[in-house]
């Protein structure tokens, strides 16, 4: 059926100028073709991949803001793991394993892009060391593996023994740098901010296997983390997609061959195409565009897309040759009248479709969008000139008869036949379906882990695996503290994040500035707990400063700090979990201002709230250590009993250790000659017993002092109160000891040695001459200090989160616009707005059963599915124009006949391609990328739900309407 020759539309004259000009002048033509594509070819090496996630974030984005920001402050968030594993049955405490640990973690710094490197071997710790007299008085900051011997020398085993005793001792380390038996550990390298990713990590894994080549090495690495991970996507897509597009292009060409029965008409239609995909990706190169996780998928989409214009224009030159009736040339210009037009508003309307991104506020989306409007355009401008000039210039073979199988005729006419003669059942039958898809389509997953990415045996998945169950995993989340870092208050609070964080499902560590500071308080004072005395703090940082490690944790002027989370398995869902409940714990101290009070001046309320803050500190150290069971209502009831006073003979002997320490070794007071520490320790313990009186206290020392301390009582007594508070912190920890041991009763005994020390922290701020309370809770009369904190989250699963929440919203977005326009186009093109109606149905039929099919499967919405709606789109509304355009506006009594014409014009085009499309995106399903794999199915299941919508829904719907073209004639 043709257009009246009067009435040509300007998509017909467009067409045949184009199509018409290009057979007529088949050789310049294709030498054009041919000449520009041999430009544009040298272009295609320099395009370049640009992997960074973070871009995929509208450019507003707080979560990408802050994490950059977060990220130049602590010398970089986007971390390589690599997982260092001793052989089998040994663990890596010898003197080579160390030293080539050493080397590497020491190396690791010099590859470019990497900021800063660290492991077990470059940590520092706090010793006391013995002083000449004999007495436990020098703290020194030094490394925790020293300096390691000859691998001849005598002292190498005891060495080996030492460092291992040492390190394993180290519950801050053990679990997040080494496993708890020594035979895996972590080298981390922390990617400078700005680098990108994939060069980084593919730098360091060449750093490091030719490092172990050297050494001969028998330490296995596993690469983990971020960096890895996005090399691998990289270096596997591309090698994948050179693959498979071999064996999709391979199957593609039997396809084309078994179902137009013609070599050299497969090359055509192919050739198109494939050229209109180099000029698209060559003129990325000339204007500098790098392919990003979405545009990569470009010449797929255009394969997928821009193969049904080559098909249909080949198979209506096959029709018109087949019938002997024309030559070649005439053959091209009958097609290219009949299907041109169609092929515009295809072409037009799936432009239209992927153009609507860029209503998008995500940067790579937009490019995109932009790219892929200009090559579908490109495709259809190729496919009216390359296989038209074809065409006429190679010689096509004839067939008798035509292309169409008759028993593919008879079933496409029967199926349709069967809808429109029974419309209740086939309207049930859709709606079930419908219905069905619409259930499942809200099923979809949210969030994806990282198992989700790749095939299992993979090497993500081996090294997360080996992350796993050694270290606790391989992504981690930040928490940000700001305030003024070595105030005491600040570290109570970072103290207490840092334990609910570690109490969450799914957090395996945690790493704070509190680790270090925990380590230097015991040596300074032997309390492993930060006292509430800021001067106090101030010297315990001074020591923790000695670790160049700190810069991780602490920025220099400590006003930042940060806690850093790692979290089992890349679990977003649960990480954001993780987050929302620090934000949303009911009146968790972190979330309110904080001041500083007397202690002795509380009022009972203000006790209450304490101890409710306790109370809840206290369930987070126990949950972090396993224990279930323990409710608040225990705690609160251990917390209100009153301990046990010590009595004077169990004060005696740590009376008597303490006065050796502040008057022997600190020297608050010289001893006359022939006084005894021992002669008066009783005397001690009874006034510690009785309850400290400094009064009483002071004529006891008197007694012992010299006379040069009796020259000066004002000193001394200073000196004295200072002993005085040292004694009965004596008695406070002797309190906290039992009340310790009431809660250990609890658990029935089941609480770790580090889990007490950690309960011991929380309990012994009672002794503190002041308190942190809320700021409502306090007068302004008693505030001694208002201590302005706070809390900021971050990491990789928040910005994972971010990419899939506006990717979401904006393919609805895309979805809406791109919907008015298409529909808009259609109404223009076909004149009635019921027809633009049938049109779009196999879209929106394709669309609804594709995200019925990604909720049913649990395939979820990511940067790679969210491209459906423009394949559904661009191929339903393909499918459906070229049917429509041909069908006419037959009288009642021509129906059948125009249903059996539109099906040998356009019925066998829409199946050929479907097949192909289908067959070669289903290939996909052999790459080693799960989110690959998942559009190559889900674009083969679209292929063929559209056809199949199209040939059996469209002409009921068809028919059902009547006549519908104004301007077209009922005769052939």
């Amino acid at each position: 059926m043709v257009e009246q020759k009067g009435s040509e539309s300007v998509f017909t004259k467009l067409a045949l100028l184009i199509g018409g000009f290009a057979g007529e002048n088949c050789r310049s033509a294709l030498g054009v073709i041919i000449g520009l594509t041999v430009v544009l070819l040298p272009f295609l090496d320099q395009v370049e991949y640009d992997d960074d996630i973070l871009k995929f974030l509208p450019e507003d984005s707080p979560q990408v803001s802050q994490f950059q920001e977060i990220g130049d402050r602590f010398q970089g968030l986007n971390i390589a793991m690599l997982g260092v594993q001793a052989p089998a049955g040994e663990d890596l405490f010898t003197q080579k394993r160390l030293t080539e640990l050493r080397e590497l973690t020491e190396t690791l710094k010099s590859v470019e892009g990497v900021a800063f490197s660290s492991s077990f071997m470059a940590l520092q710790d706090i010793v006391v060391e013995k002083a000449d007299d004999g007495m436990d008085d020098v703290s020194v900051v030094s490394d925790l593996i020293p300096e390691i011997p000859k691998a001849d020398s005598p002292e190498v085993q005891a060495f080996v023994e030492d460092a291992r005793k040492r390190v394993l001792s180290r519950e801050h380390i053990v679990g997040a740098m080494i496993s708890a038996d020594g035979k895996a550990a972590l080298v981390l390298g922390y990617l400078k901010p700005g680098t990108i990713g994939k060069d980084v990590a593919d730098a360091i894994r060449k750093h490091a296997d030719g490092l172990a080549a050297k050494n001969k090495s028998d330490l296995e690495i596993h690469y983990g983390g971020a960096p890895f991970v996005g090399s691998y996507i990289v270096h596997t897509t591309r090698a994948d997609i050179l693959r498979l597009s071999l064996i999709s292009g391979c199957a593609i060409i039997f396809i084309l061959i078994l179902t137009a029965r013609s070599l050299t008409g497969a090359l055509i239609a192919l050739s198109s195409v494939g050229i209109g995909i180099l000029w698209v990706v060559g003129l990325m190169g000339v204007a500098g565009v790098p392919l990003t996780l979405v545009s990569s998928s470009l010449p797929m989409l255009l394969l997928a897309l821009g193969s049904a214009y080559s098909i249909h224009i080949l198979v209506r030159v096959f029709a018109h040759l087949d019938s002997g009736a024309v030559d070649r040339l005439t053959a091209v210009r009958e097609a290219v009248r009949e299907v041109g037009p169609p092929i515009f508003i295809a072409g037009l309307t799936s432009a239209l479709a992927f153009l609507s991104f860029v209503a998008m506020d995500i940067a790579p989306m937009r490019s995109f969008g932009v790219w892929m409007f200009i090559g579908t355009l490109v495709i259809v401008f190729l496919a009216l000139v390359v296989v038209p000039a074809a065409c006429v210039l190679f010689p096509l073979p004839v067939r008798a008869g035509g292309r169409t199988p008759p028993w593919a005729l008879k079933s496409m006419i029967g199926g349709a036949h069967f809808v429109i003669r029974k419309p209740w059942l086939t309207a049930v039958a859709i709606g079930v379906l419908v219905g069905g898809s619409w259930v499942y389509m809200g099923e979809g997953k949210t969030h994806m882990t990282m198992r989700d990415f790749f095939l299992e045996g993979s090497e993500p998945v081996l090294a997360e695996d080996f992350l796993e169950d050694h270290l606790g995993g391989s992504v981690y989340m930040q928490i940000q503290v700001t305030g003024n870092i070595k105030d005491p208050l600040v570290l109570m609070e970072i103290d207490r994040i840092a334990t609910y964080a570690a109490s969450q499902p799914g957090v395996t560590n945690t790493q704070s500035i509190m680790d270090a500071m925990l380590l230097a308080g015991e040596a300074l004072f032997g309390e492993r707990r930060v006292p509430a005395n800021p001067d106090t703090v101030r010297a315990i940082s001074a020591l923790a400063e000695g670790d160049p490690n700190l810069r991780l944790i602490v920025d220099p002027e400590w006003k930042h700090a940060l806690i850093h989370v790692k979290v089992r398995n890349e679990n977003i869902s649960e990480a954001l979990a993780f987050a929302k409940r620090l934000e949303a714990v009911k009146d968790a101290s972190w979330q309110v201002e904080r001041v500083r009070v007397t202690r002795n001046e509380m009022t009972r309320e203000q006790v209450e709230v304490e101890r409710q803050e306790m109370i809840s500190h206290l369930s987070w150290v126990l949950s972090k250590d396993g224990i279930e069971g323990v409710t608040e209502a225990a705690l609160a009831a251990a917390l209100q009993k009153e301990p046990e006073a010590p009595g004077a003979d169990q004060l005696v002997a740590p009376a008597l250790e303490q006065l050796k320490k502040d008057i022997l070794s600190d020297e608050m007071i010289y001893l006359r000659e022939g006084a005894s520490l021992e002669a008066i320790a009783p005397q001690v313990a009874a006034i510690l017993s009785a309850g400290m009186d400094e009064e009483a206290l002071y004529k006891v020392l008197w007694e012992i002092a010299d006379d040069e301390d009796r020259e000066d009582p004002e000193a001394f007594r200073e000196s004295v109160l200072y002993i005085a508070g040292n004694l009965s912190a004596l008695v406070q920890g002797g309190a906290v000891s039992g009340r310790v041991k009431d809660i250990v009763a609890l658990a029935k005994g089941e609480v770790s040695a580090s889990a007490q020390d950690a309960l011991k922290r929380v309990l012994g701020v009672l002794g503190d001459a002041t308190a942190s309370l809320p700021k409502r809770a306090a007068t302004e009369e008693q505030i001694l200090a208002t201590v302005p904190l706070q809390v900021d989250v971050t990491g990789t699963p928040l910005v994972y989160e971010g990419m899939n929440v506006s990717v979401q919203k904006n393919q609805e977005q895309s979805l809406a616009i791109s919907s008015v326009f298409v529909f808009i186009a259609l109404a223009i093109f076909f004149r009635r707005l019921s027809i633009a109606f049938v049109a779009a149905v196999p879209a929106g039929f394709t669309l609804m059963v594709t995200f019925g099919i990604m909720g049913l499967s649990g395939i979820p919405m990511d940067v790679g599915t969210s491209m459906m709606t423009s394949i559904a789109i661009g191929i339903g509304i393909d499918y459906a124009v070229h049917f429509i355009w041909h069908y006419g506006k037959p009288s009642p009594d021509q129906a059948d006949a125009a249903l059996e014409d539109s099906m040998k014009a356009t019925g066998w085009g829409i199946v050929v391609n479907a097949l192909e499309v289908a067959i070669g995106f289903a290939l996909l399903a052999l790459g080693n990328i799960v989110p690959m794999r998942n559009v190559g199915l889900l674009t083969a299941a679209a292929m063929l739900v559209s056809a199949l919508a199209t040939l059996i829904l469209v002409p009921a719907l068809l028919r059902w309407l009547g006549p519908i073209h104004p301007t077209r004639s009922t005769t052939s």
